[in-house]
Parts: C-alpha cells; sequence; structure tokens
C-alpha cells in the first residue's frame, strides 16, 4: 500500500474541503456513477402501483405501516402495532421517511420512495468516502461502490423501503467510516463523532448494532494492547512504554464513546436490557432461523458462507467478487507492512468471522444465538468487498511499481470498473424481470383495500385497536399504521408476548365464553374488526373437494396441558401438529414445535366467528364489488 500524499493526510480534510472545494476527474466520475443509480431506482419505482411486497406479511407493507403510524401522530419509539410495545421496526427509518410523509402531507408509500431516492445518493456517498478513506485510491472508491451495490435488488438492496435495507447500505457504512476516523485520529473530536453514529445505529437495527458493538470492542483490544505487541526476527515483545504512554488517554476516549453510543441507544435498549433482561418473549431467530443446537446445522451454515461468499459462481458478478475476496484473503499473508488501513480491515475480518460464527460459542453457553444469519449477511458482504478492493489495490500497485505502467494504472482500474458496472447492468436487467414482487408492484392493489385504507384513515384514531386475522391484520396496520389485537410471530417483536395476543384473539373471536370475551375486549381496548372475503383463506387453505389441505397462517400457540384446558374451558376447536412455528419458513434445517392450531367457530366465509360476538359488533362500513359485500368494518360496542 504506498504511502498517502501529504495534501491528504487527514481524513476530516478529505471528507472536508478537498471533496467539496475541488473535485477531481473521479469525483465526476462518482456523480456519474450516483445518476446512473438513481436512474435505475427511480425508473423502477415510477412502475409501482403498490409497493413490491405480498400484502399479506410482506416486509415492506409492515415497513409501510410504521411510516403510516409515524405520520398519523404516533411515536416512532414505540411499537405500531401493539399498545406497549417496542417497535419491531427500527425508529430512525420510520422517523426520516415517514417524516417526510408528515412534512409534505403526502401518502406515505409515496414518502417512502421519495426517501429511497434520497436515502441512494447518501449511501454511494458515504460508501465512496469509506472506500476512499481505506484505499486512499478515488478510483478504487469507486470500484467498491459498484461491487458493493448492485443497480437493483440483491445486497444490500435498492430500492431501500424498510429498516433492514437502510442499515445494510447507509448506517452500518457509516458507522465504520466514523470507527475508521477514530482508528485513524485518536482525539476527543472524533471519539464524539464515533459514539454519535454508534448509538444512532443503535436505534436503527438490533443485528447492525451488535455487529458494530463487536467490532468497536475488537478495535478497543487492538488499540489499548495488541498494537503494542511487536513481531521481530521471529520473536513476539510488548513495548511496556507505548502502552504505559497510551493507555488511559486511549481509554478515555473509548470510554467517551461507549457512553455517547450506550445513552443514545437506550432510546430502544433501556426496555430490553433493564426491564426485559434480554430475555424474549418472541424469540423470532429460534423458530425462523436454523436451529443451531444441532451440531450438522452448525457446520452445514459454514458450508452455506463459503458457497455465498467465498466461492460464489451463480452469477458472473458474484464470481469476480469470489475471486477478487479470495485473492485479498490470500495476499493478507504476504504483506511486509501492516498499515493502520490493513489493520483495521483485518480487525473487521475478524469481527465477521467471530460473529458470523459465534452460536459454537452461545448455544452451549446460553442456549441461544445473537441472530447469526443476519449477523453473516450485515458483516460478510463488507468484508468480501472490502478483501476484493485490498486485492485490487496490491495487483494495480504491483503492476505500476514492477512493471512500470504507472500512467497506464489508471486505465486498467478504469476497465475493472466498466465491466463491474456492466454485470450490474445485467444482473438489475434479469432482476426486474424475473422478480415475483417486482410485477406484483406493477399492478394496483385491491380495490377493497384502497377503500378499507382511506376509511380507516378518515374515521379512526391513530392507536385505535383493529381485531382480525394475523394476516388481514398486518395488511390492515401496513396501509393504516393502526394497533391490532394479533399479528404473524415474525412481524411481532422480540419482547411482546405473541402466544397471548392469538389467545385473545381466539377469545374474543370463538370463545362461548361472553364474561371472558367482554374482559379481553376491556383488556386490549379493541375498538374495531375487520373482516373481509380472505378471511377463511388467510388462515387455511383448501383443496377442490373442500378438504383441509394446508394452512397460511392461522392462530398458532405452542402444545401444553394449560394450552388444551383453556382452550376447552373456552370450547375453541383447534388440532395438533409437530411442525415449523412461522408459516413462511418450511425447512428441515430449522426447528419445529409441537403447535396447536385454533381453527375458527365455523368455515364459514362470511361470519367464522361465535354468533354471541354479534351482540358487540355494529357495522361502521362495507364495501361491494359486483354486488357483493367483500369487506366489512364492525365497530366493537356494548362493551361497559
Amino acid at each position: 500500500m504506498e504511502e498517502e500524499p501529504k495534501s491528504e493526510k487527514s481524513i476530516n480534510k478529505f471528507i472536508g474541503n478537498k471533496f467539496i472545494g475541488k473535485l477531481d476527474w473521479e469525483d465526476w466520475l462518482f456523480i456519474l456513477l450516483v445518476i446512473i443509480y438513481l436512474t435505475a431506482i427511480i425508473w423502477l419505482i415510477l412502475e409501482f402501483k403498490q409497493l413490491p411486497s405480498p400484502i399479506y406479511g410482506g416486509d415492506y407493507y409492515h415497513s409501510l405501516g410504521y411510516v403510516e403510524h409515524f405520520k398519523g401522530g404516533g411515536n416512532a419509539f414505540v411499537s405500531s402495532t401493539f399498545i406497549g410495545s417496542l417497535p419491531a421496526y427500527f425508529p430512525t427509518y420510520t422517523i426520516l421517511a415517514g417524516g417526510i410523509a408528515k412534512l409534505f402531507s403526502m401518502d406515505s408509500s409515496l414518502a417512502m420512495k421519495i426517501f429511497a431516492v434520497i436515502e441512494a445518493i447518501f449511501a454511494l456517498l458515504v460508501f465512496y468516502l469509506l472506500g476512499k478513506a481505506l484505499f486512499k485510491k478515488k478510483l478504487l472508491a469507486l470500484i467498491a461502490v459498484v461491487l458493493y451495490f448492485p443497480l437493483i435488488g440483491g445486497f444490500p438492496g435498492f430500492p431501500v423501503l424498510k429498516y433492514l435495507q437502510f442499515t445494510r447500505t447507509f448506517f452500518l457504512p457509516l458507522t465504520i467510516l466514523t470507527f475508521f476516523y477514530f482508528f485513524k485520529k485518536r482525539d476527543l473530536k472524533s471519539a464524539i463523532l464515533a459514539g454519535i453514529v454508534w448509538g444512532l445505529l443503535g436505534i436503527s437495527h438490533s443485528v447492525g448494532f451488535i455487529v458494530a458493538s463487536l467490532f468497536i470492542a475488537f478495535i478497543s483490544l487492538n488499540l489499548l494492547f495488541f498494537e503494542h505487541v511487536k513481531y521481530e526476527k521471529k520473536k513476539f515483545s510488548f513495548l511496556k512504554e507505548s502502552f504505559k504512554k497510551n493507555f488511559f488517554p486511549l481509554l478515555k476516549l473509548l470510554f467517551i464513546i461507549f457512553i455517547i453510543g450506550f445513552i443514545i441507544a437506550q432510546l430502544y435498549w433501556f426496555k430490553p436490557l433493564f426491564v426485559y433482561h434480554a430475555q424474549p418473549l418472541n424469540p423470532i431467530q429460534e423458530f425462523d432461523q436454523f436451529d443451531f443446537n444441532r451440531l450438522d446445522i452448525k457446520f452445514y451454515f459454514i458450508k452455506q458462507g463459503i458457497e455465498s461468499f467465498l466461492w460464489n459462481f451463480s452469477s458472473v458478478f458474484a464470481g469476480i467478487k469470489s475471486v477478487f475476496f479470495l485473492a485479498g484473503l490470500f495476499l493478507l499473508f504476504f504483506i511486509r507492512k501492516y498499515t493502520p488501513e490493513i489493520k483495521f480491515l483485518i480487525i473487521f475480518l475478524i469481527t465477521t468471522l467471530i460473529g458470523s460464527f459465534h452460536y459454537f460459542i452461545s448455544q452451549p453457553i446460553i442456549g441461544t444465538n445473537l441472530s447469526a444469519y443476519y449477523f453473516r449477511n450485515f458483516s460478510f458482504y463488507i468484508s468480501t468487498t472490502f478483501l476484493a478492493i485490498f486485492a485490487i489495490m496490491v495487483v494495480s500497485d504491483f503492476l505500476k511499481n514492477k512493471l512500470r505502467i504507472k500512467e497506464n494504472i489508471k486505465y486498467v482500474l478504469l476497465v475493472v470498473l466498466v465491466i463491474i458496472l456492466i454485470f450490474n447492468f445485467v444482473q438489475a436487467a434479469n432482476y426486474q424481470k424475473t422478480n415475483k414482487w417486482i410485477n406484483v408492484g406493477r399492478q394496483p392493489l385491491s380495490a377493497n383495500l384502497i377503500e378499507m385504507q382511506k376509511w380507516v384513515l378518515a374515521n379512526t384514531d391513530v392507536n385505535d385497536v383493529f381485531l382480525s386475522t394475523n394476516e388481514l391484520s398486518h395488511a390492515l396496520n401496513g396501509l393504516t399504521g393502526r394497533k391490532l389485537v394479533t399479528l404473524k410471530r415474525g412481524h411481532t417483536e422480540l419482547f411482546t408476548n405473541a402466544t397471548k395476543n392469538m389467545i385473545d384473539a381466539a377469545i374474543i373471536l370463538y370463545s362461548n365464553n361472553t364474561a371472558e370475551r367482554e374482559r379481553v375486549i376491556k383488556e386490549r381496548n379493541a375498538k374495531y374488526l375487520y373482516w373481509d372475503y380472505y378471511w377463511i383463506r388467510s388462515e387455511y387453505i383448501f383443496n377442490e373437494q373442500g378438504q383441509l389441505a394446508d394452512t397460511f397462517d392461522p392462530l398458532v400457540i405452542f402444545d401444553t396441558p394449560d394450552s388444551h384446558a383453556l382452550l376447552k374451558y373456552h370450547n375453541i376447536s383447534y388440532y395438533t401438529r409437530h411442525t415449523w412455528l412461522d408459516p413462511a419458513i418450511r425447512d428441515a434445517r430449522v426447528k419445529q414445535f409441537d403447535i396447536i392450531f385454533i381453527l375458527p367457530y365455523k368455515f364459514d366465509f362470511t361470519h367464522p366467528w361465535h354468533p354471541d360476538l354479534d351482540n358487540y359488533l355494529e357495522e361502521a362500513w362495507n364495501f361491494s364489488q359486483n354486488g357483493v359485500v367483500v369487506s366489512r368494518i364492525y365497530k366493537i360496542v356494548n362493551v361497559d
């Protein structure tokens, strides 16, 4: 790695005066790249007549529910779905996208699309700055941008329409950039900046925050201890004087980072840590990700990681990245001088490996993991990009210095940039043609759902509670941001009791106990019931002979003696089965459970609930198609 030019000694100068005051040709090329990305994103977004996601259970509609809730006056730091719960989708994205909707009084889905364009600009800029800071050449930073960001879809995922993509594209790279700034500067200003951004990441995504927390922990270990270890003449030595001189000043700066980040992160993390003591009531990672209690799955996850990141030739684009990554990994062992930039890359690689496979330690000790799947996805994509660019840098330096083609090396790098960009175009074109949900997004939303949305937004309060099936509840919340009684487990946040929600819904809908029904209605403050023609189909699937053939997303609870007794007490019908808890996951590598499937009072498409519930229902709205009522909203009344 060549020495940094004197005019670029300071990252601060690069981010400030140099970038803004004087643009080099590479900067103009970056601006052209931004225009290309924005053109692709806007072109796709303009085709959407609804979000490119399933209305029943889709993440983008769940994201829309949070934005709609915030726009309507709801609190971004609490759940948009349940009263008294934490947000399942973290608040930073909600505030930014919802802020646009609120400020300009515009449709929430339109605000999300506008934010996707704005966010892409800043995401590309941050990664460009990060690449420049780490590799010191703007042309390498440009290659890093096109290698990390597909034009459309894929990972990390443009256009950004939910908090997960927002963290992957923008906030985690920004956090890494501020950590590197501190790693180089080691002063109060850089420590404060790193602490603020790390803390904001804490209210942007849980696993993203865990990745950054482990990373700053390893950075701290390096700065405080390992930086003073010297290897010379095949012997290790410890530089005591250097250690004594730097330990406490660095410790103070690291403490500042920790305090600032910790305080900001408490906007979300206070309850999980100090109220729930990190004991989730709805441990999603246990039922919708691999069963890491199994030894075969532990090693399969490693194999899958190798096939996905180290040796992935599923496409030309993936193959190019794998080749460069393997070359970078190999070259790390032959570098004569480990500059701060290379050390930083190595620390992040160590974070990636330990964090992605931490389940080898966590499963035997605490019986769970910190979502190894998401940790791997967050960190490995960045690591592979970093090491791929590192390989390109080393090879280009070799060509420049050894083969004396210094004047032409920029053209070689430009060719690499263009080749990767071409494959980006090909991948984006294929994605837009073949992706199921992109094509769904090009179709208008059902008329009954559009009219339901209009009525609810105009006639109810943002915190009013609706009762329906899991999937109808998801659709209603996604379109209106209103609160619910029950929702699928995968979109119920970690510290909310999803089983209780489903039992409460079952008691209100199907119990023969009037007093208990009224008690639960009061307890949940349920104001409305939403029914449409999809009610039965949203739970159970029947074949052409009218026989129960499969399930979609019914009310399900764990099979325990207490559950059996409770349902029998309320005369609620059910059956049991050993299967997956999340209806969207049917994978032999995911843990299965003994589950109770709660059945409707009767399989009547227009009236599936117990007739006693009718005493509490007053129709407030309906929508008809071809003379048939397909949607109804009932106001819940007669509850003292």
